[in-house]
């Protein structure tokens, strides 16, 4: 993760959730990019990017009302689908 880039407040769940689950942080690139929602009844969807650096691993989540995106991130860090090996243990 870039050290210039302020965090947005996705951007510190997701940090404060790899700390949590003893990642390191600037081992991911988090990347958030907005787009035209294929959802009625929404202006645009925003599609997360979380990408493990270390292990090449890439998790791709749509965020917008009612996804559950976290849910789904955590499950992912929790289940080992970034890889296992944690760097801040």
């Amino acid at each position: 993760m870039d050290r210039r880039t302020a965090p947005t407040p996705r951007r510190a769940v997701i940090i404060t959730t790899l700390l949590a689950s003893g990642f390191d942080p600037l081992d991911f690139e988090i990347d958030e990019a907005s787009r035209p929602s294929l959802w009625p009844g929404q202006l645009t969807d925003t599609v997360l990017t979380v990408r493990r650096r270390s292990t090449g691993e890439e998790r791709l989540y749509m965020v917008g009302k009612g996804m559950p995106w976290f849910a789904l991130m955590a499950d992912d860090l929790s289940q080992g689908r970034f890889g296992t090996d944690r760097s801040n243990r």
